[in-house]
């Protein structure tokens, strides 16, 4: 097949790709335990203002899944993302972690001061 120079001196369009190609590669899936891991650890923020004993376990899963996906993500970063997520429930899972440790020394401070300070 050869080509002739098009109207206008100008050169004629290039062949269509092949069928199958140029639609790239398919688009990226998140990973799931990412999702959970940030779920998890947004709840445990404002359940650990009301209900310490619901939120430490929410703060800890989301630290556990968080590692989890990471390391799933890195496993296969050709098909999964989300590592994003996955440090977000981390982080939001420590601060959970962190507020709990803040409200049982105060709590705890305050019922040592009531107590022995009489």
């Amino acid at each position: 097949m050869t080509f002739q120079q098009g109207s206008w001196g100008q050169p004629p369009p290039p062949p269509p790709p092949p069928y199958g190609y140029g639609y790239g590669r398919p688009p990226l899936q998140t990973d799931s335990t990412a999702v959970v891991s940030l779920t998890c650890g947004i709840l445990s923020l404002p359940g650990m203002m009301c209900c310490s004993l619901f939120a430490l376990p929410l703060s800890l899963a989301a630290m556990i899944t968080g590692f989890v996906a990471i390391s799933n993500i890195d496993k296969r970063p050709d098909e999964l993302t989300g590592k994003g997520l996955a440090y977000g429930g981390i982080a939001t899972g420590a601060v959970g972690l962190v507020l709990l440790v803040v409200l049982l020394a105060i709590g705890l401070g305050g019922a040592l001061i009531e107590h022995f300070g009489k």
